[in-house]
């Protein structure tokens, strides 16, 4: 499994695990006041969460640059050259990379969606896990 589907998938559940264990226990000791602390530990996570994966999303986006450079380098060099046999020869290449690009956006897109999800959860908790526990006690 690739990190980004662990990660898609380990948030949430973490997050919500953490908050609703939280929030039970307060039900369950008769503690409503303390009940949304669970949601500012999601909180924490996610934001934690947020700023590890753009020092990810930085490497990434190092590899691509030093591809295109590459690219653009060869093509530079061979500028005398026919187009169609330059675009034959970097073929391989140009799929790489649009294959990264496209890899990267999709990947970008579950952890957003992961990360709105569990900060979502996390701050109505931290919010309002008081209110939501003392209509439970």
């Amino acid at each position: 499994m690739r990190k980004w589907k662990l990660f898609a998938v380990a948030l949430p559940i973490f997050c919500s695990i953490v908050v609703l264990s939280w929030f039970i226990v307060c039900v369950w000791i008769v503690l409503p006041d303390d009940a949304g602390r669970g949601g500012a530990i999601g909180v924490i996570v996610s934001f934690a969460a947020l700023f590890l994966l753009s020092i990810d999303r930085y490497h990434s986006i190092e590899i691509l640059d030093s591809s295109y450079q590459t690219l653009f380098e060869s093509l530079s060099d061979a500028s005398q050259e026919d187009p169609r046999l330059l675009i034959e020869r970097n073929a391989a290449r140009i799929d790489a990379i649009k294959s990264d690009l496209k890899h990267a956006r999709f990947q970008t897109r579950w952890e957003n969606y992961s990360l709105a999800g569990s900060s979502i959860l996390s701050t109505l908790f931290w919010g309002f896990g008081d209110i939501f526990a003392s209509w439970l006690v």
